[in-house]
């Protein structure tokens, strides 16, 4: 056995993903990416709010702030829940 790591092809999108961290959803077609909060900003009679910013930007270290979006939790899920997979249909 060798002491010396194997490596493997990663895609770029995958790098990404790994520079950005686990609070960032990052666009396939742009140097965009959405950063989520460490923790949501309370609830309000329409939900639970999250403050999400919209960067640009190749990283965390080299990007700016594009604007805030103030969304419920609630709204964004029920969101992901209507787009529909034409995959799984």
């Amino acid at each position: 056995m060798t002491d010396k790591p194997i490596e493997f092809p990663i895609h770029e999108a995958q790098r990404r993903r790994n520079r950005l961290g686990k609070k960032a959803v990052a666009c396939l077609a742009s140097e965009r990416w959405i950063k989520f909060p460490k923790k949501s900003a309370g609830s309000l009679e329409a939900g639970e709010v999250i403050k999400l910013s919209i960067m640009t930007g190749s990283d965390a270290a080299g990007s700016r702030k594009v604007c805030d979006l103030v969304v419920t939790r609630e709204a964004l899920l029920s969101a992901l829940e209507a787009v529909k997979n034409p995959d799984m249909e």
